[in-house]
């Protein structure tokens, strides 16, 4: 049935924006082919959206517009007299060509009284603000929402054309650390000017067109009046039971110094630093960093969404100071204390072994942090940039949990505590210089330190442990886990590009990573007499050396319309590793290589082909020998003898744009890993060993898309379809099995941005789940709805926003579970007053629990997560 429903929308959505093309050629009265002409069609109804378009290098253009519909064409051009021309749209294709006259007063001084709304040049467009608002909008994103091409989803993540909006910056300078959350929740609507959306974005200007950049940025210009003026909003919040919210946002733009500041205090639901932000501050996930963000106790603390109780400080600074043109200071710091109560209720089913181990766990985290990043630039001349930058982590976690299990006979409660400490430090510096036309240097080196320590400890009147732990019987169990890694980590690498001709550059790189590690691990159990049990091949103390040598040839040619990127790269990896038991020494090389084909039929429209292969270098923590206990009931032991896993991976993307009408973003992803990491798990009922091995068989994940919108003037919808099969190998009981698992989901989404008061936000999830492992077969079923709701009445807002989702599971537990949330918020703004009154709900309807089941190769889990309780706000914010 949904797939009949969803089949007639696209019918429907394809039936209502079929629409006639217009091009054609714009020539300059001096014969000149005239590239990046802004064409604006201006509908005389003003339901139907404006069309707008830039004529390519060779003065061509295309533009959509409605049938049986009268519009004014405006034509500009920096030269050239603006030409306004009136068309109505009878046929289905119209061939239309533009002479624009050479403007004989272009060598005195012109005033322009018109500014279009939209204006494109080359990578960059511009957008007027106030062309597109009404001056209610409170924030950024209200804004953006506006813009024809722009996007902005709930959780702040920005698209322009389809592309991933990568940085943000106001008055050309970075905000922040550049991503679009903390601006488009934080920055006022009022103080934006205009809004320039940059493609192919390269921070150093010379190195455009070397190589190519997937950045794309939003720079946000600012009101004459809100420069060199402190402006902002100062929030604050109480309601009933307690809750308080106070929410601070300064901003300060000069000439020479930036000063931004945003505030967070909250006993609420709510938190400004997420697990996302924490990925966006480390630069996003990457093969070289994506171990170490995972394994992080700040990932394993954020990734907890769901807590039932809150307290949330939250502090976030910037400063950026420019003595002169050639120098650039800027400091970004984020401080926060969190602490927060979770409770989940597990039932776990382990298919092996036919038991079933039910499980309550009651969790109290203190996490405090500080992460901060200072940069230094210095630009003596347009050809050469020096950059510094440093970098400072630093968290503390106390966790204790209050766990109570039963399965079999067993039926016990225990403790158990954390405590960590993490520090890491890291310097770099680059060095980017324009040799000649044809030659440009660049030169790179960082090093990272990284201080990890933390003490576990599982407290428990009856012994339930793993039997592979030597105990001594006592009257109560203190088991303690120490473990301290230290880190250093070098890198330096140099690369030269070398423009042979237009069409031709070839480029060579370099680079050395060093790592050095040490590890050490002791689990013992401390005794009721003050006396310790060491347990025998369970602590270790190791030293670890790594070393890796990438070079490449790299080839950028045009052949014809098509970008061809080739790279062969030569890599080598050497480590070895002393323990207390063995040493270990291996080294391995690779031929890599690597091609991209980029086809741009123009700014709107291309379709990118791309292979690449690469090698993953197992952690050390892997072949760390002796036992490591991870859980009550889990045992891990490393193998030295683990190898480098390769990955092959080859993709299809197609982009085709519209700012209105149909826009087509398919795209085909296929993944092959060989000689895999995989893990072998003995088990002996809900207990386990857990030993990691290269997999004979490789590992395959194939995935496809196809993201559809639609975009009109007061409307957008969106259709994703997407398809998924994977096969990956496990090994049960030292037996290597195949695993399979299917994946369907179609998302489909519709929101309105009409004149009127009220305007809608629905989304459709659905995804179909059938997994096939070797000890038993699962389908689950998970369906997501939202509901948006805005009302905007003369000086009013009310916000309301309505999720439900249903969970069934139709094989192994046979469950089904749903849960549904009702939010609120309502504002109240008089027009040009600073004062602004907020009514805020969360969670109305009270709900008690969230219950979702996730399941691995051999156990399927049904959670039940207790929820934030029903709460409501009231506050003022004062806009400075």
């Amino acid at each position: 049935m949904t797939y009949r429903i969803l089949l007639l929308l696209v019918l429907f959505t394809s039936g209502i924006c079929a629409q006639v093309n217009l091009h054609g050629v714009i020539n300059g009265s001096d014969s000149t082919l005239l590239e990046q002409v802004n064409i604006l069609a201006f509908p005389q109804d003003k339901d139907v959206s404006m069309s707008y378009a830039t004529s390519s290098e060779k003065g061509e253009f295309s533009l959509e517009l409605k049938k049986n519909m009268t519009y004014k064409l405006t034509l500009s051009h920096i030269g050239y007299i603006t030409l306004n021309d009136t068309l109505l749209v009878q046929s289905n294709s119209i061939p239309k060509n533009f002479i624009l006259q050479l403007d004989k007063n272009i060598l005195t001084e012109v005033v322009l009284n018109y500014t279009p709304p939209i204006t494109v040049k080359k990578d960059t467009t511009t957008y007027q603000v106030d062309a597109f608002t009404d001056g209610n909008e409170r924030k950024l994103r209200e804004i953006l929402k506006k813009l024809p091409g722009l996007t902005v989803d709930r959780d702040g993540n920005v698209t322009s054309q389809g592309k991933k909006v990568t940085n943000v910056l106001v008055e050309n300078k970075p905000f922040f650390n550049g991503k679009s959350k903390l601006a488009v929740n934080n920055i006022p609507a009022d103080a934006v000017l205009e809004i320039e959306i940059i493609d192919d974005y390269h921070e150093t200007a010379f190195m455009k067109g070397l190589e190519t950049s997937e950045e794309v940025a939003m720079n946000i210009n600012l009101k004459e009046d809100k420069k060199n003026f402190i402006f902002g909003d100062l929030e604050g919040n109480a309601g009933i039971e307690n809750k308080y919210k106070v929410n601070p946002t300064i901003f300060k733009y000069g000439e020479k110094a930036t000063y931004n500041y945003i505030g967070d205090l909250n006993n609420t639901a709510e938190k400004s630093f997420t697990l996302k932000d924490y990925i966006d501050f480390e630069g996003g996930l990457s093969d070289n960093n994506i171990s170490d963000i995972l394994n992080s106790d700040l990932n394993r603390f954020l990734r907890n969404s769901e807590y039932y109780n809150n307290q949330h400080l939250f502090n976030a600074l910037n400063m950026q100071f420019n003595p002169n043109t050639k120098n650039e200071f800027r400091v970004f710091a984020i401080a926060f204390d969190d602490v927060s109560n979770y409770e989940t209720r597990n039932a776990k089913f382990y298919q092996t072994e036919n038991i079933t181990e039910n499980k309550t766990n009651i969790t109290n985290n203190d996490l405090k942090g500080l992460l901060a990043k200072t940069h230094y630039k210095y630009q003596p001349n347009s050809n050469t940039e020096i950059k510094i930058i440093s970098k400072l982590n630093r968290s503390d976690l106390n966790s204790d949990m209050f766990n109570a299990v039963k399965f079999d006979t067993t039926n016990t409660t225990y403790n158990s505590y954390l405590k960590s400490k993490n520090t890491e430090v890291l310097v770099s510096a680059s060095l980017k210089s324009k040799l000649s036309k044809k030659h440009t240097l660049t030169f790179f080196s960082k090093y990272n330190y990284q201080d990890n320590s933390g003490l576990t400890q599982w407290i428990s009147p009856t012994n339930l442990f793993n039997s592979s732990i030597p105990l001594d019987i006592d009257e109560n169990y203190n088991i303690n886990k120490i473990i301290d890694v230290d880190k250093n980590l070098l890198t330096n690498n140099v690369k030269l590009y070398w423009i042979v001709n237009n069409l031709l550059h070839l480029n060579t790189f370099l680079e050395l990573d060093y790592q050095s590690s040490d590890i050490k691990f002791n689990n013992y159990q401390n005794l009721s007499d003050n006396s310790i049990n060491s347990f025998s091949n369970f602590s270790n103390d190791t030293e670890n050396k790594y070393l890796k040598s990438n070079a490449y040839l790299e080839v950028r040619s045009y052949l014809g319309d098509i970008l061809i990127e080739a790279k062969l790269n030569l890599e080598s990896h050497n480590w070895k590793s002393t323990q207390i038991d063995s040493k270990a020494k291996n080294s391995e090389t690779y031929w890599l290589p690597e091609i991209n084909a980029t086809w741009e039929f123009d700014t709107k429209k291309d379709l990118k082909v791309s292979y690449k292969s690469t090698s993953r270098f197992f952690d050390f923590d892997n072949i760390l020998l002796r036992n490591q206990i991870k859980s009550f009931n889990s045992i891990f032991y490393g193998n030295s003898d683990l190898t480098l896993s390769v990955s092959n991976r080859f993709s299809i993307n197609y982009r085709n744009f519209k700012s209105y009408g149909i826009s087509y973003f398919p795209s085909f992803y296929y993944k092959k890993t060989n000689n895999p990491l995989i893990y072998n798990r003995s088990l002996n009922s809900i207990y386990s060993e857990t030993k990691p091995l290269n997999g004979i068989n490789p590992n395959d994940n194939y995935l496809l898309n196809f993201r559809t919108a639609y975009s009109h003037k007061y409307y957008r919808i969106r259709l994703t379809p997407t398809f998924e099969i994977a096969s990956f190998h496990s090994i049960i009981n030292n037996i290597e099995v195949e695993n399979k698992r299917d994946s369907y989901g179609i998302d489909l989404s519709f929101e309105s941005y009409f004149n009127h008061p009220l305007n809608y936000d629905i989304a459709f999830k659905h995804r179909l789940d059938k997994n096939k492992f070797d000890s038993f077969n699962n389908t689950s079923v998970t369906t997501d709805m939202y509901f948006g709701l805005r009302y905007e009445p003369e000086n009013w807002k009310i916000n309301t926003s309505f999720d439900q989702t249903f969970f069934k599971n139709k094989n192994i537990t046979k469950t089904s579970s749903s849960y549904n949330s009702l939010n609120a918020e309502i504002t109240y703004n008089k027009a040009e007053s600073a004062w602004t009154f907020l009514l805020k709900a969360n969670n109305l309807l009270d709900s008690k629990t969230r219950v979702i089941t996730n399941y691995d190769i051999t156990t399927v889990n049904e959670q039940a997560t207790v929820l934030f309780p029903r709460y409501i706000l009231f506050g003022i914010s004062y806009r400075l």
